[in-house]
């Protein structure tokens, strides 16, 4: 059941809405909870039923644990549920990709299915993580079994995050803020929604049919594709990714509004971001937070000198391409950003005192914005691309050494309306509107560096605990944001999942 479905908009998301509502009006906020508790239980079965009994299983075991651990005040019995949960999740990830790499390469006849993957397992795995250390800690009390389900299964962020820590969720049940600000969490909450749903249907998903294009070539047509092809498809790849992900997270917040919880910020204007460190504080935020707290800092951090704290951003980021995706491309994806941030930490110790000076400067900004987003951009391909081959043959495309510019026809015909971007294999058109597409990725670029992020917009803030929320709604925003809701609801011919429902 996506967020971009006409079951979710039209059916489940109106009844629960309407049910914890009435509840809570009726001061029966327990029952609310319970209420809510199952419907995202529901919400989770729609996909699979039968990974239901996993879901559940995990809640209890992780509940139990975390039990027995503050009863004993033995940390030993947490490390071993960590290990239990990353266990789990790593033989529903990972055994496939590894037993086919050591059958490939060692010549082992492991013979292991590939097996389907839960969804959201990576996120309600991080999630209970983050419960048995904050309980264990007494970071947060102990609540009961219920509140720790909701915690865990909450729909707007079980499937693809954010990462919601403990401490972000289980306080706002004991003293819950929805029901005295109901009226700014609604407005804000639906306006969020809508914004999110138009930056998926009305942009990502158009995106993608350009971007598909070029990633689901192969052989003799991938082969042969131009310099212009490669950039067309991976920068439609780039802003995909970017509306779609970004659409997402305003949809997550929005919802939980609606039922008045507060998630953490996810997504701040990443293509803005002045170098590869700022980036990752802008993108997937509180996923990079959590490999920061619980596996960059426990390494060591920055804490044994400039060569260790390389070492250990690069080992860092490793894990986090593999956590995004069983394949070699992810690996080399995360490598490659934390070989950047090793780079950009001897750049800023080399540059030392004279960078205050440097970044004071409107044409440094501009130039270091771009540079960020140009390694962005080839990162994406790797983390893209179905295989490595495919990778390398793109990206040298992209560096133009393999000796293809431009279309047969030359640059006119290349820009002209008919879109003759081709895979010179077989001498077929498969661009629709070249022009359309350079002009729709020139302005969706401009977008991202010109206008404000929804959460700046919103005025939405956080400091190490809930988020808080200035904003003063206006009618004018209320007609944009309903007319933008109407049309994105119109376009709902073609369901598409979103991309980091796969991670």
């Amino acid at each position: 059941m996506l967020f971009n479905s006409y079951i979710f908009l039209l059916l489940f998301l109106p009844l629960c809405w309407l049910g914890f509502w009435k509840l809570v009006k009726a001061d029966r906020f327990s029952w609310a909870l319970s209420f809510l508790t199952l419907a995202s239980f529901l919400f989770y079965a729609y996909w699979d039923p039968p990974y239901l009994i996993l879901l559940l299983a995990s809640i209890l075991f992780n509940y139990w644990i975390a039990g027995v651990a503050l009863q004993r005040n033995d940390k030993r019995w947490i490390i071993g549920a960590v290990i239990a949960n990353l266990v789990a999740l790593g033989y529903y990830k990972y055994s496939y990709f590894f037993a086919s790499t050591a059958d490939a390469h060692l010549g082992t006849n492991l013979g292991v299915a590939e097996i389907v993957l839960p969804l959201g397992i990576s996120f309600f795995t991080f999630h209970q993580i983050t419960y048995l250390f904050d309980t264990f800690y007494r970071v947060v009390p102990r609540r009961n079994l219920r509140d720790y389900a909701l915690y865990i299964a909450f729909f707007p962020q079980l499937i693809a995050g954010p990462v919601v820590r403990a401490r972000q969720f289980l306080p706002q049940i004991a003293d819950y803020a929805g029901k005295r600000n109901f009226g700014r969490f609604m407005t804000i909450g639906l306006s969020l929604f809508a914004m999110g749903l138009a930056k998926k249907v009305m942009v990502a998903d158009w995106f993608a049919v350009h971007a598909n294009k070029l990633f689901q070539l192969e052989g003799d047509a991938l082969s042969n594709i131009t310099f212009f092809d490669a950039w067309a498809g991976s920068l439609a790849y780039t802003f995909q990714l970017y509306f779609d992900f970004s659409g997402y997270s305003d949809m997550a917040l929005g919802l939980a509004l609606l039922f008045g919880f507060r998630l953490p910020i996810n997504f701040y204007s990443p293509y803005k971001a002045r170098n590869i460190a700022d980036f990752w504080r802008r993108w997937h935020m509180t996923m990079s937070s959590f490999f920061r707290d619980y596996l960059y800092i426990p390494l060591g951090g920055s804490r044994n000198g400039a060569v260790r704290q390389i070492i250990n951003l690069v080992l860092t980021m490793s894990l986090v391409g593999l956590w995004h995706g069983a394949g070699w491309t992810f690996i080399l994806w995360g490598f490659f950003h934390g070989v950047f941030l090793g780079l950009h930490k001897i750049y800023r110790l080399i540059a030392g005192a004279r960078l205050v000076v440097l970044e004071k400067s409107k044409l440094y900004t501009a130039a270091s914005v771009l540079l960020t987003f140009m390694v962005v951009v080839i990162g994406w391909v790797l983390f893209r691309s179905v295989d490595m081959t495919q990778a390398s043959v793109i990206l040298k495309t992209m560096s133009g050494t393999n000796g293809i510019l431009l279309p047969k026809e030359g640059f006119s015909s290349f820009v002209d309306n008919e879109g003759l971007i081709k895979a010179a294999a077989n001498g077929e058109r498969w661009f629709s509107g070249a022009k359309d597409l350079f002009l729709a990725i020139g302005a969706a670029y401009a977008a991202c560096l010109v206008l404000p992020s929804s959460m700046a917009f919103f005025r939405l803030a956080e400091k190490e605990g809930p988020l808080r929320i200035s904003f003063k709604p206006r009618l004018s925003y209320a007609v944009v944001f309903g007319l933008s809701l109407a049309a994105s609801m119109l376009m709902l011919n073609r369901v598409s999942e979103f991309l980091y429902f796969q991670f």
